[in-house]
């Protein structure tokens, strides 16, 4: 009798053992769900600011996005050289970002 009741408790605890190790399962599976991150926007990482392996916290920042259809460059051109460009015509450019080299074309204008 004090064998069966002993196997009794053995199978009750390993019941409640089991239940315990489904529920931190599926605690796991909600946490593993929320790593993924998304961007509100198209665009380019442009710096990273943590390694594989780092934890991350509320509020700290992980990336730097670019999108790059709103991109506007300040080119300093010498006043002998402003002769060679037009006014509203569009030239081609090239920058470089962590995703490689990238030719954007834009247009000249006097707007600061």
């Amino acid at each position: 009798m004090v064998e069966r009741c002993r196997t009794s408790h053995q199978v009750t605890q390993a019941e409640l053992g089991f239940q315990a190790a489904l529920a931190e399962r599926s605690s796991v599976t909600e946490q593993i769900n929320k790593t993924n991150i998304y961007a509100p926007f198209n665009g380019y990482v442009t710096m990273k600011f943590t390694e594989v392996g780092s934890f991350a916290a509320p509020g700290m920042p992980l990336l730097q996005l670019t999108a790059l259809d709103k991109l506007q460059f300040t080119i300093n051109v010498s006043e002998d050289d402003l002769d060679l460009f037009e006014k509203a015509k569009k030239y081609p450019g090239e920058h470089r970002c962590i995703s490689g080299s990238q030719t954007r074309t834009g247009k000249l204008s006097n707007d600061r």
